[in-house]
């Protein structure tokens, strides 16, 4: 964490906010983590597959759910689906796939906003901190 940085002291001021993350891949949970570290204020928890994270989020009450595209079992596009229908937080979708009209289609569906990977790290914390209204 750059002390200098302002979105990092965004992000340091958060106060009791917890995230969700559904990743089936370790590596992207891994550095998700790594990244929310510094900041205690951020309480992160990571799910493996669209079923855990869906039982997850009725226990944990996320205030942003963070959502891979490509899941195993439940997508993620059913699992944004689902979660639209009964929750209003914002909602961020991460894929490598950045065709237009599957953005869309995700965007039409509830997504707040759509991350591409490999992530850009400044442009993520400042959709967090938004998001959380830091």
């Amino acid at each position: 964490m750059d002390s200098d940085d302002p979105l990092d002291a965004r992000l340091s001021a958060v106060s009791g906010k917890r995230v969700l993350y559904i990743e089936d891949n370790e590596l992207n949970r891994t550095l998700v983590t790594r990244i929310l570290e510094p900041f205690r204020g951020i309480e992160l928890h990571c799910a493996e597959s669209g079923e855990a994270g869906l039982a997850m989020l009725e226990r944990f009450e996320p205030d942003v759910l963070m959502l891979d595209l490509h899941l195993p079992g439940i997508g993620g596009q059913d699992v944004l689906k689902a979660v639209r229908g009964k929750h209003a937080m914002p909602i961020v979708v991460f894929s490598a796939d950045a065709v237009p009209e599957r953005i869309a289609s995700l965007m039409a569906d509830g997504a707040t906003d759509y991350l591409t990977k490999p992530l850009d790290l400044a442009h993520f914390k400042q959709r967090l901190a938004d998001m959380l209204k830091a």
